[in-house]
């Protein structure tokens, strides 16, 4: 590019007007020395995004530019491949002022020009984050999906977020003081301090001079800074709240902890009844347009009910934001720029924080106030210097609180609630109270630097410098807590937080909202901490949980010990440093880690003031002086109701010592034999120690934490409520005589409560593959399912529930309905079909018009246009659905905890899918848990199960589709669900993600998976009319976007998760209805019409053929092959032509055996439908799951199954076919067992085949 010549130089540039580009290359020029010999054009440009339409926000200007001499400025506008402008500057000197120059014109330009004006407000609606408005002298509360915009922008579901840890910085003060400018000069910062383009001394090299400046062009969002219009000098620019990110790119994975901070730039206090410049441009868009964009957004609307913040004019209004900003933020700027009325502004500073300080509780946050001197008139160099300026603003009189009746009030009301010691005596008392730290910092004047830009630039590192430490001290003193609150904890914080502030007027209790009542234990020290929380919240004797602590962790460390050494070991060397399987772990440390992380994490203080109100501040972390529930304060220190002390450890050293040498040893003497003991043995001695305390047990209980060995999650519970992981239910429990794979407890271990009937615990057999079926969502069509279910059902016709078919069902809305009915109940899919259409009728033949209007045939209209003028907001009411549910599954039936109320456990894991947070988080109710808690933003479980989710509630939560069902809301939790649509409709992938974690350990292959859908429709399917008019249009949009199933199955089909399972995947989903009639998921009275239209496409030959083919693979998929078997025998009885096996080669030994009940009628009738057993060899090139078998496989048939069968049916035998599989060590050949059924010439594959030997053997020697 040419910086100098005599000659001019014609340089073409296109920019993007609505990327704030123009305003930058104009004030540029405007500063700069340009040559007389310029000329600029207008010509109006179309964008490509609507071609045909003009838009006046593009415009491609010609320059013609002469360059007289070396140090002219230039400018030039680069269009990039995808379409953003980047805007070059440079001088062909070293002097970067112009830069720095370009830098503080960027930030604080106002526009005059009204169009432009209009534009920028219309791009930066979407920043709303929340605002209140009157109506009809109502206030009323409105929350915009913001935030998960920001943080979740790809609307994962807030699957990609559990690593990101928001800060909120908040900046307020009067009208027209700055506040925006300064949010958009720091999200400059951001942006330029990740580049690491400035050096040291704050200026940029000649070398990146060009890259600095493309960032300053480049597109970002941030706030309107206030008019330079005469005509809007008084009024605010902005209403609301806004948010924005720091412009700083952070990397969205949940391998690396983020820490992005939030700005929120709130509307000017004391504005007084003046139209925002934002609601003038708004009001015009109304006007024009019907709707505005922003109601597109609305996530949430309510009126606001407490008392506190109904007052007409704007302080209610200015109240709430107070108190709700104050509570969620780590830093707080104030923005002034009067020094005249400085003493009032820190007055008003002071109002605000102390109308909000004892309005929250518990949130570990350094609440840093920073005071920005911002462009004031006065320019004042020594004012740079923080000290200095904080010694001018707060040198104020003794009490500054004499001045303000607000203030006075607060001290006053304060004082009467602290003992003396705590009393606010002084200013900095009244500091200390309201806020940790206090900063001050001035931005020069822009008029006061203009031979000196670097200047203000420095200013401005500062001020950012300041806000990042406040905010990274916060963040560090809540992860020294254990309180550090992810993108979906701070979802869920946020909407309770808008939710307590709208309704109540006392303390928001941080600790409650983020659910640490409700821990997700990840590891063994996790789990101890967890059971010190349960025991020590119990009302026993200190001194009786202070011995069953003690013990059952002694206890548990010995159980852990056994799992892990293959050998015994001395116990003293063990608790000191084992060197387990697992690498090495001093028993010492882990028990001091737990005890310690109880302490900090769970236990509440035990002060308790006069009259017996107890303290409620926790974590010990937040702890700076007791507080009651009604905002009574004393001065003291955290003072814990348990202490960790070194006689604790020791006495759970010792009773480590004492429990091991009891259970390796006959005689508990200190001789190690070389062995451990018998299964028999040790589970008669461990029971024993657990018992003692059984009385205890009965109080203590746990969802999360294994109380029987304190290591992993449980997944079994028990009839009397406790609950076992799989490991203790192998160790305590008994190996079943009826079941492979199976387990009976008849007593429970913990409280020595006993059943009539043997609990049953069935498991996926080891070495099996995993059977998944999965229920698209679709209303009234879910009679599409059911009739599927019920002739695919007929075709096997074997007699066992249709469940038993499958390890996990997953279903989505009415999908979840059916998955739960199918998992969860024992009815018949008969029964389960007239129950269906019961609900769907009594459901939605009522609409929210009313009776009257329902009959005169007008009802679904006139609720259309009830939503439409805001009367109600959606076209049903839930109750006649939630009535009927709680019939059919129960009331009090809880899906985790099933047991308890049904005495028997489904062995079939039922997960629905749903969304919490008012959409913005994907979240799974099921039935199991996962065995690792660790990074599960969307895995809902209570660790009480007083709080769990019933069958019923699941039912609810899963569909209750927006714009149709009310939201479910939860009592005990607070928490709100809404249909699981609108993450997965189709929730094919998301179970297949679900095997994964469910069975992690053993690498567990897919067998199939089934999908389901409610009928695809050739219509287009559209967005009601009535959601534009009503508000939460993209939360409805997204909803309806999702009901085309088969798009969403196509587009799983092309996606990585199902790149290696292609040939396991099946679908159902039939056509049905032509153009003209379109079925609505509403429409009750069709499905009758719908189910005749199933019944006959089910029978068309190539459909026919299709559900026998998947009846084959199911039945096929009830045998799998067990290594280590006591009948193997040499492969030379197990082939017809008495090949003998190689010397040399890897082997590995075993049976195929079957899941049915042994000696069972449906298992001989499945045996009379198996034709023969088959073996075969892969070639290397074949990808087993992805592509079917070869047709031109070599089969080898395995021999002896008439008389193995004979023998079944006279019941003199168990179900074991031998055999043995050789392969090359090392080879990847895949080995295939296959049966062939009647009326098949296919050989399907059984259960967890094909594999390669390797696999089999690794997963074999996993399970020891």
């Amino acid at each position: 590019m040419p910086c100098c010549g005599p000659s001019h130089t014609n340089i073409y540039f296109l920019f993007l007007l609505s990327d704030n580009l123009w305003s930058l290359t104009s004030v540029y020029l405007e500063h700069s020395p340009i040559p007389k010999a310029f000329s600029i054009s207008w010509i109006s440009y179309k964008s490509s995004t609507d071609a045909g339409v003009e838009d006046s926000s593009h415009f491609t200007p010609s320059l013609n530019v002469a360059f007289a001499e070396e140090t002219t400025p230039y400018v030039v506008m680069r269009m990039g491949a995808n379409g953003e402008g980047a805007l070059n500057t440079g001088h062909a000197g070293n002097d970067t002022s112009q830069e720095m120059m370009l830098f503080a014109r960027a930030v604080i330009h106002s526009e005059t020009e009204g169009e432009r004006l209009s534009q920028l407000h219309d791009q930066d609606k979407v920043a709303r984050w929340f605002n209140i408005r009157h109506d009809c002298g109502r206030p009323k509360l409105s929350v915009y999906d913001r935030f998960g915009k920001l943080c979740d922008p790809r609307r994962s579901g807030n699957m990609d977020t559990a690593n990101q840890f928001p800060s909120f910085v908040s900046f307020i003060g009067k009208s027209g003081v700055g506040k925006s400018t300064l949010v958009r000069a720091m999200i400059l910062l951001g942006a330029i301090n990740k580049s690491g383009l400035l050096s040291n001394s704050q200026t940029v090299e000649s070398e990146n001079i060009e890259d600095f400046a493309n960032i300053l062009a480049s597109p970002r969002e941030a706030p309107v800074t206030k008019s330079g219009d005469i005509n809007h000098l008084t009024a605010p620019t902005t209403f609301g709240v806004h948010l924005y990110h720091d412009g700083r790119d952070y990397i969205r994975s949940n391998e690396d902890a983020n820490f992005p901070i939030l700005f929120a730039d709130c509307e000017g206090f004391y504005a007084g009844i003046a139209v925002p410049n934002s609601e003038r441009f708004a009001q015009r868009e109304r006007e024009s347009e019907g709707v505005g964009e922003l109601q597109r957004h609305l996530l949430y609307e309510a009126e606001i009910t407490s008392p506190t913040y109904r007052t007409q004019d704007k302080t209610g209004i200015e109240l709430f934001y107070a108190r709700f900003l104050y509570a969620v933020s780590d830093v707080v700027v104030f923005v002034t720029n009067d020094d005249n009325l400085m003493e009032n502004s820190i007055t008003s500073i002071l109002e605000w924080a102390a109308a909000a300080v004892l309005n929250s509780m518990n949130h570990p946050s350094r609440k840093t106030l920073i005071i920005v001197r911002n462009m004031a008139n006065d320019h004042r160099p020594e004012l740079y210097d923080d000290k200095v300026l904080q010694g001018v603003y707060l040198k104020h009189e003794p009490r500054v609180w004499k001045g303000s009746k607000e203030l006075q009030k607060f001290v006053t009301d304060y004082n009467s609630k602290q003992d003396l010691t705590e009393c606010i005596y002084e200013n900095k008392d009244l500091y200390k109270v309201l806020f940790s730290d206090i900063v001050c910092c001035c931005i020069p004047n822009k008029k006061d630097v203009d031979s000196q830009p670097e200047e203000l630039l420095r200013q401005y590192q500062h001020l950012r410098g300041r806000i990042d430490d406040a905010s990274r001290r916060a963040q560090l003193l809540r992860q020294k807590g254990w309180t550090q609150y992810n993108v979906p904890t701070f979802s869920h914080i946020l909407l309770k937080a808008f939710e307590h502030f709208r309704e109540s007027d006392k303390a928001f209790d941080f600790y409650m909202a983020a659910r640490s009542d409700n821990p997700t234990p990840t590891g063994f020290s996790d789990h101890i901490a967890n059971f010190l929380r349960l025991a020590f919240d119990t009302p026993f004797e200190s001194s009786v949980m202070e011995e069953l602590t003690q013990r059952n962790i002694a206890l548990s460390l010995v159980t852990w010990a056994l799992r892990n050494f293959n050998q015994v070991v001395d116990p003293e060397l063990i608790f000191a440093r084992g060197e387990g399987r697992k690498g090495a772990m001093s028993l010492e440390k882990l028990c001091e880690t737990a005890f310690k992380q109880y302490e900090g994490r769970y236990q509440q203080c035990s002060f308790k003031f006069p009259g017996g109100l107890p303290c409620c501040i926790r974590p010990a972390i937040t702890h700076t002086h007791h507080q009651s529930a009604n905002g009574v304060r004393a001065r003291g220190a955290f003072i814990p109701k348990r202490r960790y002390s070194p006689k604790w450890m020791s006495g759970t050293r010792q009773h480590f010592i004492e429990y091991y040498r009891a259970l390796v040893t006959n005689d508990g003497s200190i001789k190690q034999p070389n062995h451990k003991p018998l299964r028999c043995i040790a589970r008669a001695r461990r029971e024993g120690l657990l018992q003692r305390y059984y009385r205890q047990w009965g109080q203590i209980r746990s969802n999360k934490t294994c109380l029987a060995c304190l290591q992993n999650v449980p997944e079994n519970v028990l009839p009397c409520g406790h609950a076992y992981c799989v490991l203790c239910v192998q160790e305590l429990g008994a190996e079943s005589k009826d079941y492979e794979s199976a387990w009976v407890m008849d007593h429970c271990s913990l409280c020595w409560t006993s059943q009539r009937n043997p609990h049953l615990v069935r498991l996926k057999p080891w070495f099996a593959g995993v059977r998944i079926l999965t229920l698209d969502g679709g209303g009234i069509r879910g009679i599409v399912e059911l009739t599927r279910l019920k002739q695919l059902n007929n075709i096997i016709d074997l007699g066992i529930p249709f469940r038993d078919f499958f390890d996990l069902i997953v279903g989505t809305s009415t999908g979840g309905i059916i998955a739960l009915a199918l998992g969860m109940q024992d009815e018949s899919l008969n029964d389960m079909t007239g129950k269906f259409v019961e609900f769907a009728t009594n459901t939605f033949s009522r609409p929210n018009a009313g009776d009257i209007l329902t009959k005169a045939k007008i009802g679904h209209i006139m609720t259309k246009i009830f939503m439409a003028l805001g009367f109600t907001k959606t076209m049903f009411d839930s109750t006649p659905l939630k009535r009927g549910l709680i019939d059919f599954f129960g009331e009090g039936t809880s899906l985790f905890s099933s047991a308890r109320a049904r005495k028997h456990q489904c062995s079939t894991g039922v997960a629905v899918v749903t969304a919490t947070d008012a959409g913005d988080t994907k979240c799974l109710i099921s039935s199991y848990n996962r065995p690792d808690l660790s990074d599960c933003p969307d895995f809902e479980r209570e660790d009480d199960d007083d709080m769990s989710m019933k069958i019923w509630e699941a039912a609810l939560a899963t569909s209750a589709a927006p714009f149709y069902l009310p939201p479910f809301k939860k009592l005990e939790t607070g928490k709100e669900y809404v249909d699981g649509a609108l993450y997965a409709n189709c929730p094919a992938e998301t179970a297949l993600r679900e095997m994964k974690r469910i069975w992690p350990q053993n690498g567990a292959s897919l067998d199939i998976l089934l999908s389901l859908g409610a009928g695809h429709q050739k219509r287009e399917i559209k967005v009601p009319k009535t959601v534009k008019v009503g508000g939460f249009e993209e939360i409805c949009r997204s909803f309806h976007n999702n009901l085309d199933t088969q798009k969403l199955w196509n587009s799983f089909l092309q996606s990585d998760a199902a790149e290696n399972v292609q040939a396991r995947l099946r679908r159902l989903n039939p056509d049905i209805n032509s153009e003209r009639d379109y079925i609505a998921l509403w429409h009750y009275h069709k499905m009758e019409k719908l189910r005749t239209m199933v019944e006959l496409w089910m029978q068309e030959p190539r459909w026919i053929q299709e559900i026998l083919d998947i009846a084959d693979t199911l039945m096929a998929n009830l045998f799998f092959f067990q290594p280590g078997d006591d009948n193997a025998v040499s492969s030379t009885t197990l082939s017809v032509d008495g090949t003998r096996a190689l010397k040399g080669l890897a082997a590995l030994s075993g049976t195929i055996r079957c899941r049915l009940r042994h000696n069972s009628v449906e298992l001989k009738t499945l045996l009379k439908r198996v034709v023969s057993f088959h073996y075969a060899v892969l070639a290397d090139d074949i990808k087993t799951h992805s592509e079917e078998l070869p047709s031109d496989l070599q089969w080898t048939e395995l021999m002896g199954l008439q008389s193995m069968r004979a023998q079944i049916v006279e019941n003199k035998r168990r179900l074991r076919v031998p055999f043995i599989l050789e392969a090359q060590k090392g080879s990847r050949v895949a080995h295939v067992l296959a049966v062939q059924m009647k009326n098949s010439g296919k050989k399907i594959p059984i259960s967890g085949f094909p594999v390669t030997l390797d696999d089999l053997i690794r997963r074999s020697n996993s399970r020891n």
